[in-house]
């Protein structure tokens, strides 16, 4: 039992020191095996790496000598009574990596808001209680619905239209100088670069407006909306009757006058190459408009974005 016992530990002591050998054989054959992969994936992540930092250090999109043309969609965000589209089309050249000078030309496609639908069909009810109406019609044709309902009261309410002065900028064109303190950069994933430009945009020149000069009284002299004339008094009631309809709305609207008034702008943008000739563009910019009524300022806040091409 004891030979026994001696000649099976014998045994498992080989098993043992043989699987050792086996291990250590695979170790020393597959280790190389992966520092030698391991060298390869590193000298190719060396080169990636360098490829990619002269790409991160180097100004890949120069504009030195080169012209620029580029044409761009948006609107005017803050006119209170018409919601102007503008087409915008400008060319740039560069004299240098961070100066331009180029011009611009931009064109409005102009849209009533409601607001000004609601002001050009007031009602002056005169705080009759018996009168139960809305501030304004929604369309010129539900004015006479409402008021002959209401016809035959003591007093009878009328159309009051209000018409403010109201500038309408049709177009614009300046000349413009384009600053660009900074080329960036952005890294995705360690893999791709994304080249941008900031720029300002300061401009100077004209725009073509129509004014819709405030109009307070109709065609005959009598006033649109006023006060309630006191009892035995001669004087009419401001406003007029529903079946007059060239006194309100757009009809009732005074003769817009063309003018020219000088302009200038202040913008700031945003360029996105996406190869050496096309880029995106993203800009917002305030026009400000002056002298066009009398001292009056007027300051329109504009974004738009499109495209610009290389020449």
């Amino acid at each position: 039992m004891s030979l026994l016992f001696s000649r099976s530990r014998d045994v498992r002591s080989i098993a043992s020191w043989h699987g050792f050998g086996i291990c250590f054989l695979g170790l020393v054959t597959i280790l190389p095996c992966f520092l030698v992969a391991e060298a390869a994936l590193a000298q190719g992540r060396g080169k990636s790496s360098e490829a990619l930092s002269v790409q991160i250090r180097n100004r890949l999109y120069k504009t030195r000598n080169t012209f620029e043309v580029s044409a761009q969609m948006g609107g005017i965000l803050n006119h209170p009574y018409i919601t102007p589209l503008t087409p915008h089309a400008s060319a740039t050249y560069y004299v240098g990596p961070h100066l331009g000078l180029g011009l611009d030309f931009t064109y409005m496609i102009n849209r009533d808001k409601s607001t000004r639908s609601c002001i050009e069909l007031f009602y002056n009810t005169f705080n009759n209680p018996e009168v139960q109406l809305p501030n304004c019609a929604e369309k010129p044709w539900q004015v006479q619905g409402h008021l002959s309902n209401f016809a035959d009261k003591d007093p009878a309410p009328t159309v009051g239209p209000a018409y403010p002065a109201i500038l309408e900028p049709q177009m614009v064109v300046l000349a413009n100088l384009v600053w660009v303190p900074i080329y960036g950069k952005l890294l995705f994933f360690m893999a791709k670069v994304m080249h941008f430009n900031t720029y300002i945009n300061l401009g100077g020149g004209g725009a073509m407006v129509k004014l819709y000069p405030e109009k307070k009284v109709t065609k005959t002299g009598h006033p649109l909306r006023g006060e309630v004339p006191s009892k035995g008094s001669s004087t009419k009631y401001p406003g007029v009757g529903y079946t007059d309809t060239s006194e309100y709305g757009t009809l009732g609207r005074p003769k817009p006058e063309d003018r020219i008034v000088p302009t200038g702008s202040l913008g700031v943008g945003q360029k996105i190459h996406l190869n050496q000739k096309i880029s995106i563009h993203l800009e917002g910019r305030a026009f400000t408009l002056v002298g066009f009524y009398g001292n009056r300022v007027d300051i329109y806040y504009a974004l738009w974005g499109g495209f610009g091409f290389r020449i």
